[in-house]
């Protein structure tokens, strides 16, 4: 059901779960600071450094709410560091099949 939802659209998937997928790059929007979940599946750093900087997850640390987790694939150590460095308490934890580890950030 997440994957058919539509865009720009606000969707109660459950009593404790709303969705809104946007599609925009997120750090030209006005966004609200109440998030509690972000699934950030950037490309690696290599790949897309932009969206690594300390200036990007920061914007996510400022929008979500303490206690909120962050998850995401990349697990290299450049990624752990400027979560750290922005406020989040970063763990590495198994990764799905074919991916060893992922990280699992919690913003304090």
């Amino acid at each position: 059901r997440i994957h058919s939802c539509p865009w720009g659209e606000a969707v109660k998937i459950s009593d404790r779960f709303t969705l809104y997928k946007e599609e925009a790059d997120f750090r030209s929007m006005n966004l609200p600071s109440y998030f509690n979940l972000v699934y950030f599946d950037a490309f690696s750093p290599d790949k897309q450094p932009e969206l690594w900087t300390d200036e990007v997850i920061g914007l996510i640390a400022q929008v979500s709410e303490l206690g909120a987790i962050l998850v995401t694939y990349s697990s290299k150590g450049v990624v752990r560091r400027t979560l750290s460095s922005c406020g989040f308490e970063v763990h590495k934890v198994a990764g799905p099949p074919g991916k060893i580890e992922m990280i699992r950030a919690i913003k304090r």
